[in-house]
């Protein structure tokens, strides 16, 4: 083949495939791949699955737990990520989203990437990014750096339902003053506004509670000394 001519896009699917095969087969003669800090086969996953994309990427979120470390799935996550195309941003967060349980395992640069993608795909999978980085940390140990950016995604969750609820109560009062001709008609249309709201502020509350919750999380963190005190505080001034 020429060596400026473009691969075959099924041929290339299918050698991804069996590099992804023979990764894992290479696995299991090695009891400590887990703890690996480079692998050439792992490498070269990753450049192909940028090249084929979100269809590699999909393919890797169904089996990288048993092919490649949390290091490995977050940073082949990350590149995909600054594709302009929107499915493959979309797979990406989804890759980011799934090594997160795993948030003891990786950097907290890598941890934060991770949580950023899933906040670019909206307030729901950053909902689940969080929840998953504190599931993480409850059993394995999450740095207190990680677990303080945490609290932060949720206080932002927490201004961003305020500011939805806030608009729904705005036109609730518009509707109600502008509703002179038939109350009683408009009644059923008020009653489902009302129901909003409560939602919306029972959602408010639960999403500050949170907060809160991984705050306390990160101040009972064992790995919480006095070098991490003093980033603490300072990252609690510029929030």
């Amino acid at each position: 083949q020429a060596a400026n001519a473009q691969p075959h896009p099924g041929l290339q699917l299918a050698a991804f495939k069996i590099g992804r095969y023979s990764l894992g087969l290479d696995n299991k003669g090695s009891h400590n791949w887990r703890s690996r800090t480079y692998s050439h086969q792992a490498s070269w996953l990753s450049g192909q699955a940028q090249e084929i994309g979100k269809t590699a990427i999909r393919i890797l979120l169904q089996c990288w737990e048993g092919h490649l470390t949390p290091t490995e799935a977050a940073e082949i996550a990350d590149k995909a990520s600054q594709c302009q195309d929107d499915g493959m941003a979309e797979a990406s967060a989804q890759l980011a989203l799934s090594v997160l349980p795993h948030a003891g395992s990786l950097a907290v640069q890598d941890t934060k990437r991770a949580l950023i993608q899933c906040k670019d795909q909206g307030r729901r999978m950053l909902e689940q990014a969080c929840n998953a980085v504190e599931s993480a940390a409850t059993t394995v140990g999450v740095s207190p750096e990680v677990l303080f950016e945490v609290s932060r995604h949720w206080s932002w969750l927490y201004h961003q339902e305020s500011g939805a609820a806030a608009g729904m109560a705005a036109n609730g009062v518009n509707a109600g003053a502008g509703n002179h001709a038939g109350p009683v008609a408009h009644q059923p249309q008020l009653l489902a506004h009302q129901q909003q709201q409560l939602a919306a502020l029972q959602q408010q509350q639960a999403l500050q509670l949170q907060a809160l919750q991984v705050l306390l999380l990160t101040f009972n963190a064992s790995s919480f000394g006095t070098e991490d005190a003093a980033l603490f505080r300072s990252r609690w001034r510029q929030w």
